[in-house]
């Protein structure tokens, strides 16, 4: 008889929400009594962290976005991003993320935060969006179409469920002129499992589902200096090693990747897209 796999999926979530709170014990910091800024250290798991996120929805406010939007993270991680947009925004955020452990993760986090009400997370995978069409006011996507292979089924499954006239906002490495990347990274431990578009190409991916990309900026240089300020020593007395961190969910291999994405983009092998890009409104003529 096959074990039930369900109850392996719930160990493994509950590992890993234990090991997180121990983390944040570790670090003097009280569970039952947490602030965003407490979990800065893992759920804002892409380049540039927070900042990151807050350009993004600075675009959303930019292009304009319903007064109370419902708003689509895909690959939402442990929700680090969906509690960013839920603060700034008075609507409601759907997390989709593939692994039930990250969700379980999120919710918890969720809920020890109070926004419980305002977000909803679900696994789900982000080439099938298990929501009806026309359902959200914009789509966030960050760091997640590298590991995806077909950008096809992906963008197109996003203008689906994308209003008309609504925005996708997306930060997505993207594959830079200088050669194959060096692994392992953190969205893949060999070349078999990575996906990455070219700037060119990624834009071209998105025009022909039928987005309008409305901003694009070019963030490497960002990246590459954000990489730079974590990894260069300070005059200052070295800070106490945290135990809440990355390498809690990348494991053994954390720091080799972390050493690769930095060489990645100083040898010009990965590079970093911000933009938005809108589904027309039903009245914008076609091109």
């Amino acid at each position: 008889m096959n074990p039930d796999p369900s109850l392996d999926a719930h160990s493994a979530a509950d590992r890993l929400i234990q090991s997180l709170w121990q983390a944040l014990q570790a670090d003097g910091k009280d569970p039952d009594h947490l602030h965003p800024d407490d979990l800065a250290a893992v759920d804002q798991f892409h380049i540039r962290g927070k900042q990151a996120s807050v350009e993004l929805a600075g675009l959303l406010h930019q292009h304009g976005v319903a007064p109370q939007p419902r708003i689509l993270d895909l690959g939402a991680g442990l929700g680090g991003s969906a509690r960013y947009l839920a603060s700034r925004f008075t609507g409601t955020v759907v997390g989709l993320e593939l692994s039930a452990e990250y969700v379980a993760a999120a919710r918890a986090f969720t809920d020890r935060l109070g926004q419980a009400q305002q977000i909803h997370f679900c696994v789900g995978d982000a080439t099938a969006i298990p929501y009806a069409e026309q359902s959200f006011d914009a789509v966030w996507l960050q760091h997640v179409s590298m590991c995806i292979a077909d950008k096809k089924r992906l963008f197109a499954e996003i203008f689906r469920v994308l209003k008309p006239g609504a925005s996708l906002v997306l930060q997505e490495i993207v594959a830079g002129e200088g050669g194959a990347a060096h692994f392992p990274v953190p969205w893949a431990r060999t070349a078999e499992d990575s996906y990455l578009s070219t700037p060119s190409d990624l834009l071209q991916q998105l025009q022909q589902q039928g987005f309008r990309v409305r901003d694009y900026q070019d963030k490497t240089p960002e990246a590459l200096q954000w990489f730079q300020r974590r990894s260069r020593p300070t005059p200052a007395a070295p800070k106490s090693p945290t135990a809440l961190g990355l390498k809690l969910l990348l494991g053994d291999d954390f720091a080799a990747m972390m050493a690769n994405q930095l060489r990645n983009l100083t040898e010009q092998r990965i590079g970093l897209s911000q933009l938005l890009a809108q589904r027309p409104a039903d009245t914008e003529p076609s091109s």
